[in-house]
Formats: structure tokens, sequence, C-alpha cells
């Protein structure tokens, strides 16, 4: 039983001088791994100092190599874990910022999207307006030819007016000639009618000399009075030729 304290006793004792040595050669091990990243000059000279100023023994410095050894790979896990931590947090950014920019592109095209309708309405009204402006444009055409027609009537009316009027003026002063004709006629056939009585009791007496004396001057007097019809009857004649010649033309 003795024995076996004293061995466990020795066997603390030496794993408590190689935990004392262990975290000598740990704490040299971080600042080795520390040069590293550093450069590695200032890990060569450390490794250069480093059997100089231990004076263990060969174990202690095959123990610090694999400690050395094991550290470097823990760091290097350490620096795989926090790279791909660091990856992860950049891939996690990267997904928020493109989630934002999904629903900014999103929101832009409905804002497209809207534009497009209401450039739509637009469309759809301008083109509206213009057929509106071409079919004002056509009425407006038509009411200008119909006004110009009418206009051309009514100039058309307006001479006819004008030969009317015309008309009128020689148709008065027809009637008038004609009018003053009749009563000269009228005064004529009166004349002649007082007489005939005169000239049948002449006839009827028994002297023909006194008959033939009177039929002489009924005669003179028919005369007369054809001379008196020719003379009204020209200027009717001459106002037939110059209406006539009026309207030739």
């Amino acid at each position: 039983m003795k024995e076996r304290d004293a061995s466990t006793e020795g066997e603390v004792e030496r794993v408590q001088s190689t935990t004392n040595s262990d975290s000598g050669s740990l704490t040299q091990r971080a600042a080795q791994i520390k040069d590293e990243l550093l450069g590695n000059d200032i890990l060569e000279q450390d490794t250069v100092h480093a059997p100089n100023s231990s004076s263990g023994s060969e174990s202690d410095k095959v123990d610090q190599s694999d400690d050395k050894i094991g550290y470097v790979e823990d760091n290097e896990e350490l620096e795989e874990r926090l790279s791909s931590s660091s990856i992860a947090h950049s891939l996690r950014h990267i997904a928020l910022a493109f989630d934002e920019k999904s629903r900014e592109l999103e929101s832009l095209r409905e804002i497209q999207k809207a534009h497009d309708t209401k450039l739509e309405s637009l469309r759809a009204a301008l083109e509206a307006k213009e057929n509106e402006r071409r079919t004002l444009i056509a009425q407006l055409e038509e009411s200008t030819s119909s006004y110009t027609i009418l206009q051309r009537r009514f100039e058309t009316l307006q001479l006819e007016i004008e030969h009317k009027d015309e008309l009128l003026c020689f148709s008065d002063r027809i009637a008038s000639r004609l009018f003053n004709m009749i009563n000269n006629i009228r005064a004529e056939v009166e004349a002649a009618e007082s007489l005939s009585p005169a000239l049948r009791s002449l006839c009827t007496a028994p002297a023909t000399s006194s008959c033939s004396d009177a039929t002489a001057p009924s005669s003179r007097e028919e005369s007369t009075v054809v001379i008196n019809s020719e003379s009204t009857s020209l200027p009717l004649e001459e106002l037939i030729k110059e209406i006539e010649a009026k309207y030739s033309d």
C-alpha cells in the first residue's frame, strides 16, 4: 500500500511538473502562433532561442513540439470556424441585402405596372381626343362646304332677284304704256261711235253728194284713227324689241 501511495504521489508530482511545463510551453506556443501570424522571422528567432533557454530533457522537447502542433491545429480549426462564421455572417448580410433589394425591385415593378396602366389610360384618352378632333374637323369641313354652297345659292338668288326687279320694272313700264294705249284706243273708239250716228243720218239723205261729202270726212277720220293707232303701236314694238335685246344677251 505504501509503495502504491508513493508511486501515485510521484505520478501526481510528475503530472504537475508536466502541467507547469505545459503551461509555459502553451504561453510560448501562443507567442509563437502570434509571431507566425505577424511574420515568419520572429518565429524563427523564437525557435532559435528556445533550445538555448530550455534546460529540459529531450522528451520535454518532443512534448513541446507535439503540443505546438496540436495548438496550431486547434488554432487552424478556430480560424476555420471564425472564417466560416464570418463567411456565414457575410452571407447572412448578403441574403438580407438581397431580400431588401428584392423587395425594392418588387415595389419598383409595382410602380412600373401602375405607370404602365396609367400610360395606357392616357394613351386611350389621347386616342379618343384625337378621334374627337378628327370628327370635329370633318364636321367643320362639312359645315364650310355647306356654307359655301349656301353662299353660292344666295348669290344666285340675289342675281335672280335683281333680274326679277328689272323684269318688274320693265313690266311696269309695259303695263303703263299698254294702259295708256288702251285709254287712247278707248277714246278714239268713243269718238268714232259719237260720229257714226251723224254719218248714218247723212247717208240716208237724198243728196248723194252730201253723202259722198259726208263719207269723205269719215274716211279722213278713220285714217286719222288708223294713223293714231299706228303711232301708239310704235312705242310698244320698240319696248318689246328693247326687252328682247336686254334678255337675249
